[in-house]
């Protein structure tokens, strides 16, 4: 089974063009646990004027979060149902999706044990 990790953003290169100040991110746990807010400290280490916000939520939620601007960077480990794409076309949004990492599930037997493949 695999499945991609992603996140949907307006470029943070572009929000430090419009503010600098902080970072609103939302999203899957996936992505929000560990990977995120790593990459948040080290790119804090290179600019210090900026800080995030990070908040682990429903997928769901977080789209809608980022459709009434009260989020900047969306989590998510799964694509943007259409609905969603149809509500930020309608106001004129158009999203980018960055791939963060790649979800895999490996099956380890020792070759003791008595399962056979």
């Amino acid at each position: 089974m695999k499945f991609f990790g992603v996140i949907l953003l307006f470029t943070i290169t572009l929000l430090n063009a419009v503010r600098a100040d902080s970072i609103r991110i939302r999203g899957n746990d996936t992505l929000g646990a560990k990977l995120v807010p790593m990459l948040c400290k080290s790119y804090k280490l290179k600019t210090p004027a900026n800080s995030f916000e990070i908040v682990v939520e429903d997928v769901s939620s977080a789209f809608t979060m980022l459709l009434d601007n009260h989020a900047d960077i969306v989590m998510s480990s799964r694509n943007p149902r259409k609905e969603e794409i149809d509500q930020f076309s309608a106001r004129g949004v158009r999203l980018a999706r960055h791939d963060a990492m790649i979800h895999c599930l490996v099956l380890v037997i020792n070759p003791k044990n008595s399962i056979t493949t």
